[in-house]
């Protein structure tokens, strides 16, 4: 399970709407949590909760947390101009990534 090509998927939707930024912020702030208790709850229906698992979200957890508090000044200070072209850059590193990893493995 890509974890990132689920999140990918889910935020290309806000972003590619044309909303004005901070109502696609907000909705990319929205789906993120509900997206991590989806996942929460489909690993745990499959059996597919191990240690490595809930040490990979109790590394990833405090480091989202710390990013989105480091973010927010500079989301106020010119986020309107850069948020979508940020997020859509990221967007395309994950799909990237997502490739390599589906073709290394």
């Amino acid at each position: 399970m890509n974890c990132w090509n689920e999140w990918s998927t889910l935020c290309n939707n806000p972003l590619s709407k044309g909303d004005q930024d901070n109502v696609t912020r907000g909705n990319i702030l929205i789906i993120s949590p509900a997206l991590v208790i989806n996942i929460i709850i489909s690993l745990y229906n499959f059996n597919l909760f191990n240690r490595d698992i809930v040490l990979i979200g109790m590394i990833s957890a405090p480091t989202y947390i710390f990013a989105t508090y480091i973010g927010s000044p500079f989301y106020n200070l010119s986020g309107n101009k850069y948020f979508r072209n940020i997020c859509l850059i990221v967007l395309t590193l994950i799909g990237i990534a997502t490739l390599i990893t589906a073709f290394v493995q």
